[in-house]
């Protein structure tokens, strides 16, 4: 939610309507508590996490106890909040695997086809007709899978941003964890440019170099990825 709300400093914002109380039932949340939320809310229906926390420390001290309610009742308020919000262009279509954290995000949820498919590698027949029946199953599975690479608008697999998140990993195990907070905003800032700039094709080098050397030839990476932005960065 902080990526997707733009990092705010204040924390992700969270929102609140009159017929939320439906998305805290299916969250999981009890209807005393649903209750209890709804009545402070309505009065301030829009604050931010760490404001929300406040109110509810002090006005809802044993919502506020139950830590796995608090989280339940952020997720949704933040997910209601980006919903409704116009400072970004809200997602309509999310490709990713079946993770739950990812459920609720965009009105389209697709699922990728490569995740999809271990499920059948997982299998191991005992046999010979199963093991038939699976190889049959497989070849016809990946011959559809061709088919639909000449119509699809969208991609099928989501393997270009788990390679992204996949440096991340390799850059901890070469340089182990970083030594404060301010080393990892750094560290993920400056991945962040790399990883944009080259899948926008542009030099990173260069780009880093115009932006060190205080040049600013060369427009902002957020600009090149919706051209109508003014920001520079």
């Amino acid at each position: 939610m902080r990526a997707l709300q733009g990092n705010p400093a204040e924390g992700p914002h969270l929102l609140w309507h009159g017929g939320i109380d439906k998305d805290f039932k299916e969250a999981g949340v009890g209807f005393a508590d649903r209750t209890a939320v709804n009545r402070l809310m309505a009065a301030k229906p829009c604050l931010s996490w760490s404001e929300f926390d406040e109110l509810m420390k002090l006005d809802a001290p044993k919502i506020f106890a139950k830590s796995k309610i608090m989280q339940l009742l952020r997720e949704v308020m933040a997910l209601t909040y980006y919903a409704h919000q116009t400072d970004f262009p809200a997602l309509k279509v999310l490709l990713s695997d079946n993770a739950p954290e990812y459920n609720n995000i965009a009105p389209l949820r697709a699922l990728c086809w490569v995740h999809d498919a271990r499920y059948y590698n997982k299998l191991n027949p005992q046999i010979a007709m199963h093991e038939k029946i699976l190889e049959n199953f497989k070849s016809r599975y990946w011959d559809f899978y061709d088919k639909l690479l000449d119509f699809s608008d969208l991609p099928l697999h989501n393997t270009a941003a788990e390679l992204a998140a996949r440096r991340v990993f390799r850059k901890r195990h070469i340089s182990l964890h970083t030594w404060s907070d301010w080393g990892t905003q750094l560290r993920d800032a400056f991945m962040s440019i790399i990883e944009t700039a080259v899948k926008l094709e542009i030099s990173a080098f260069d780009f880093i170099h115009d932006r060190i050397t205080k040049q600013f030839k060369m427009p902002s990476l957020a600009t090149v990825i919706y051209p109508g932005i003014s920001r520079t960065f």
